[in-house]
Order: C-alpha cells, then structure tokens, then sequence
C-alpha cells in the first residue's frame, strides 16, 4: 500500500481523484490547502514523512502550488509530486517542472491518466487492472496533448520507433529496461509507451526539426539493451506541421487524433 496526498481547493476534485483510486492498493489522504500542506496539519495520524506521492493543484489560494511543491522539493526530496491544472499553457507546465515536479496532469482528470501517471513511481495495480492497458495509457496522454497543443497553439511530435520482431518476441526484459531508461533520457514532460512491437514517444514542446538532436542518443540506448529498431519503419508525426489548417481553426481534436493514429498504428 502507497500512501497519496491530493493537495485541491475543491472537495469535489478531491473526491474525484479518490473515487478514481478505490480498489487500487493506495490510502489516499486530503489536503484543501496549501497551509495544510506545509504546516504538516492535513492528517491526525500522518505526516508528509508518510507520504509517498503527492498530487498538487496549481491554483491553492494565499499560498498556491508553486510554494507548496518548493517546500516539499526543499524537504522531502524523495516524494514524487505531480502537478495539475486546469491551465496546461507551456508556462505553467515548464515552470512546474523546473521547479522539480515529476509530471503534469490537465484537468479534467481521467481514470486512466491518472493511474498511468501513478503507474511510472509505484505499481499499484497488483493484478486489478480494471481493463487499463498501454494503449488507453497512450490515448489518453495523446488526446492530452492535442487539447493543450491546440488550446495553447504550442507544438509536439510523435515519434514511432519499430522493434525488430524477432527480438520484440525474444527479449521482453531488455524491452522493460529499454522503456526505463528512455524515461530516464527524455525530459520528465516526455512520454514512453510500447505498443506491440513500436516504441511511441510523445514530446511536448517539441519541432520536427528537434527529433534529430535525440535520434542518435535513442539508438545508444537501443544498442546497450542488446535492441534494433527498423529505420525504414520509423516515422513522425509533428503538430502543426502534418495537420490541416483547418482542423487546427475548427477544434476538431478527434480528426487530429485519428490522423496521429494512423501513424501510431
């Protein structure tokens, strides 16, 4: 059992997240402010000591987010802290994360999102998987992305690496370790899936012309875990460039996801 500290204003988000996380191996705890939070006074029986992930809403109040999460920075290093918003603008997600955020989740929450973040520190899955799989791990993080690409008019690129099918079948723990150590390469906004035999890479914030700069650290990687991919079958999906004006004007968030998806699979 992991203990989760979600930081929100709103009882209802509170309740949300909690309801979300019933049945999974987790106690979740309350906190409606920031105070709370740095005071320690959120619980009777439990202190931040406690704490093994925390999820903190920007927007607090007197003292918002961005305070709370440097003082758990300053304290307690080794708590993970996931930060949410409803304003996923490239400003706030940037800043969240250089102030030492681990991740970033946009409001509203989905189920699945916000088991995958959690997913990435602890496992608290044990077997009750409710259906949850990596695909819907990467729907929901790419409709993410395309709200925030489109609402903030900022850029992201997919990136869909092939695995050599033999060694897909043969080498399921190199694979593990491969999708590990491209987390820990990849900025922390960046995202890894593996897809049957694809690796899929979502980068914020990122130009097409910026995926040469990690191609060749993503082949080291691929080369230390004993791995290929098919450069023939890699491709990219960038935003805006490889989407329509259009769709872009027209909001039309499912045609870009449907474009992106043909790539992916």
């Amino acid at each position: 059992m992991i203990n989760i500290l979600v930081v929100d204003d709103s009882g209802v988000v509170r309740l949300q997240v909690k309801q979300m996380l019933k049945g999974y191996s987790c106690n979740v705890y309350e906190a409606s402010s920031g105070m709370q939070v740095i005071m320690g006074a959120f619980d009777r029986d439990i202190s931040l000591l406690d704490i093994d992930i925390i999820l903190l809403d920007v927007h607090l109040g007197k003292i918002d987010g961005y305070r709370v999460l440097a003082h758990v920075v300053k304290n307690y290093p080794n708590i993970p802290v996931i930060m949410m918003s409803v304003d996923g603008t490239q400003d706030v997600i940037i800043k969240s994360i250089q102030m030492g955020a681990k991740d970033f989740l946009l409001k509203p929450i989905t189920r699945d999102l916000l088991l995958a973040k959690i997913g990435k520190f602890y496992d608290i899955f044990h077997g009750n998987q409710n259906g949850f799989t990596e695909m819907d791990n990467l729907m929901e993080s790419l409709l993410l992305e395309i709200e925030r690409a489109v609402r903030a008019k900022t850029f992201f690129v997919i990136l869909v690496l092939c695995i050599n099918h033999l060694e897909y079948a043969q080498k399921a723990v190199q694979i593990k370790q491969l999708k590990k150590e491209l987390h820990s390469m990849l900025r922390r906004i960046d995202n890894v899936f593996i897809y049957k035999n694809k690796v899929v890479l979502l980068l914020p914030y990122t130009q097409k012309s910026g995926v040469n700069n990690i191609m060749e650290r993503i082949y080291t990687v691929f080369k230390r875990r004993g791995l290929s991919f098919l450069n023939q079958e890699t491709k990219t999906f960038a935003f805006p460039d490889d989407v329509a004006e259009e769709l872009i004007k027209t909001y039309n968030n499912k045609a870009i996801k449907d474009l992106a998806l043909q790539i992916i699979i």
